[in-house]
C-alpha cells in the first residue's frame, strides 16, 4: 500500500464515518472504545510506542506499529494503521482479507458495542455510533479487502471544520 493510498483510505474512511454519524446522532451505541489497540483517543504520537511512519500530508500522519500482533481476538488482520491529526490520535483502521471474517468481526464488535446499524441495505457494511467514537465494519468483495475503521469524533469534527 503506497503513501497516497494510505492517506486516501484514511480520508475516505473518516469521511464515510463522519457522514453516517450526521444521520445517526440519535442512535448512540451503548458503549464505545476508550482506545484503539492501547492507544488512547486524542493522545500524542509520543504516547504510542513502536510507531513507524507510513505517510504524511500536512497535519495528517499515519503510522504502523512495529511487531504488532495482527489479530482481533481470533480473526487474522492484514494491517493496522494509526492516524493522527495535529499529532493527536483520531483514527485506527484494521484491515482483513477474508470475507468469512466479516460475520466473526460483526459478532465481536456487537458483543463489545451493541447492535450495529446496517448501511445501504448492504450485507457488508455495519456502523456503530458512540458518543465520541464511531466504528465502520465493511468488506468489499470486488477488491477482496475489509476493514474496521474507528473514528474519534471530536478530532474528526475539528478536521472537517478546518476544510
Amino acid at each position: 500500500m503506497n503513501k497516497k493510498s494510505v492517506l486516501a483510505t484514511c480520508g475516505f474512511a473518516a469521511l464515510g464515518l463522519a457522514l453516517v454519524a450526521v444521520y445517526m446522532l440519535t442512535l448512540a451505541a451503548p458503549s464505545e472504545p476508550v482506545d484503539f489497540r492501547g492507544v488512547r483517543w486524542g493522545s500524542g504520537i509520543g504516547d504510542a510506542s513502536g510507531l513507524t511512519p507510513l505517510a504524511e500530508d500536512g497535519n495528517l500522519k499515519s503510522y504502523e506499529k512495529k511487531n504488532e500482533v495482527l489479530k482481533l481476538e481470533d480473526v487474522n488482520l492484514d494491517k493496522v494503521i494509526y492516524a493522527f491529526y495535529k499529532d493527536r490520535f483520531y483514527q485506527g483502521i484494521a484491515y482483513f482479507r477474508s470475507e468469512a471474517d466479516l460475520p466473526k468481526l460483526k459478532q465481536i464488535l456487537t458483543r463489545l458495542y451493541g447492535d450495529p446499524v446496517q448501511l445501504e441495505q448492504s450485507t457488508n457494511k455495519f456502523f456503530w455510533n458512540g458518543e465520541n467514537v464511531s466504528l465502520l465494519l465493511s468488506y468489499d468483495a470486488q477488491s477482496g479487502t475489509g476493514r474496521v475503521a474507528y473514528l474519534y469524533k471530536p478530532i474528526q469534527l475539528e478536521l472537517e471544520i478546518k476544510k
